[in-house]
């Protein structure tokens, strides 16, 4: 989520100004849950967060990590199949590693998130899978912000009008890109597939 400040942000000036720096896709799963843990460090020494992050990458269920400045230090983004499997995780990473002091869990479920922003910037399930299954994206952002940057397959395009026009909201920009999606569900059949993507940039007319 992004600010906007008398103009709308095109994703390729975002990514000249270094702003947005590349992509990651995260895989819908029936079975997981997705969550965000943010964590603060305390009394830090690089061999300890050496240590932490070599136990998160043996997790399987860990799926990013990111290093942070400000108010939290870590980003993990994880998937399990209950709040109770979180908190089982967050107790065995401060028992073992005095570095965590404090931590959030933001449950990353959309319908959940109903704050009013100027620019949303979002990259929905395809719905290869489940029919549709971007929709649901496509109207929480559209009910929050004036200004959405959406990723969806190219070929959903007219989808993607419609629901745009039962808000009020009009394609303004289309940017192409080729994702490369690596094999990561059972019924994935290549090792790498590359899908027709475009960003719409819509806005409320």
């Amino acid at each position: 989520l992004l600010k906007e400040k008398g103009k709308a942000y095109s994703i390729k000036s975002l990514e000249k100004k270094e702003i947005i720096l590349g992509y990651r896709m995260f895989i819908k799963s029936e079975e997981m849950k997705p969550y965000i843990i943010l964590f603060s460090f305390k009394d830090y020494t690089r061999d300890h967060e050496k240590e932490l992050m070599k136990f998160l990458g043996r997790n399987p269920n860990v799926t990013q990590t990111l290093r942070m400045f400000g108010l939290w230090n870590l980003f993990i983004h994880v998937r399990e199949k209950s709040n109770e499997n979180i908190q089982k995780l967050i107790i065995d990473l401060r028992d073992k590693f005095d570095l965590i002091d404090n931590y959030e869990i933001i449950n990353s479920d959309i319908s959940e998130f109903n704050k009013k922003v100027d620019v949303v910037i979002q990259n929905p399930p395809f719905g290869t899978k489940e029919k549709h299954a971007d929709k649901l994206f496509l109207e929480k952002a559209f009910s929050i912000s004036d200004v959405v940057y959406s990723f969806h397959k190219t070929v959903t395009k007219n989808f993607v009008r419609a629901v745009a026009d039962d808000f009020n909201f009009k394609i303004k920009e289309e940017i192409l890109f080729a994702f490369p999606l690596k094999a990561a569900m059972k019924y994935h059949k290549k090792r790498i597939e590359r899908i027709e993507v475009s960003c719409f940039r819509l806005k409320k007319s």
